[in-house]
C-alpha cells in the first residue's frame, strides 16, 4: 500500500495557515512589548503620572468685571479652584446669590478671590446692575467634584 499524497488543496491551505498563524503571534507580541507603554516626556515621567498631577493641582480663573457685565459670564471649575474677579471699569460689586461671598459695590476694589472647595452652582450678579437668578449683570459658576 502506498501513502496517500495531499491534495493540492490541503497543501495551499496549509501554506496560507502557517504564515498567518506566525504573523498574528509576532503582531500580538509586539503590541504586548511596545504598544501598551506608558509614553515618556523629555524628563523621563510617564505621561499619565504627569496627567494626573495636573488634573489634581488646583487651578485659578479669573472674571473680568467691565460694561456691565461679566466676562466670563459662566465659569467651570473643580472644587479647590480660585476664582478671581477683575475690576476693568465701572461701579459694580460680585454678590452670590446665596450671599455665600460678596465684594461689595465699589469702582476701587481692583480684584476680588474666592476658593470653592464644596462642588455645585453658584449663582451670582452685580448689585448695581443686575440681581439675583440670573438677572441683568450675572454669571455662574458651574463645580464639578474631583
Amino acid at each position: 500500500m502506498q501513502p496517500q499524497r495531499a491534495s493540492g488543496n490541503s497543501r495551499t491551505l496549509r501554506f496560507l495557515v502557517v504564515p498567518a498563524v506566525v504573523l498574528t503571534l509576532i503582531g500580538v507580541f509586539v503590541l504586548g512589548v511596545v504598544g501598551f507603554q506608558p509614553h515618556a516626556d523629555a524628563a523621563g515621567s510617564a505621561r499619565a503620572g504627569v496627567f494626573r498631577q495636573i488634573m489634581s493641582a488646583a487651578q485659578s480663573v479669573t472674571v473680568s468685571v467691565t460694561s456691565n457685565q461679566f466676562i466670563s459670564q459662566t465659569v467651570e471649575i473643580q472644587a479647590g479652584d480660585t476664582v478671581t474677579w477683575t475690576l476693568v471699569s465701572g461701579l459694580h460689586s460680585v454678590t452670590a446669590d446665596d450671599d455665600s461671598f460678596e465684594q461689595p459695590l465699589g469702582s476701587d476694589w481692583g480684584s476680588f478671590s474666592r476658593r470653592f472647595d464644596i462642588p455645585g452652582e453658584y449663582l451670582y450678579y452685580c448689585s448695581l446692575h443686575g440681581g439675583p437668578n440670573g438677572f441683568g449683570m450675572a454669571g455662574e459658576g458651574d463645580r464639578a467634584g474631583r
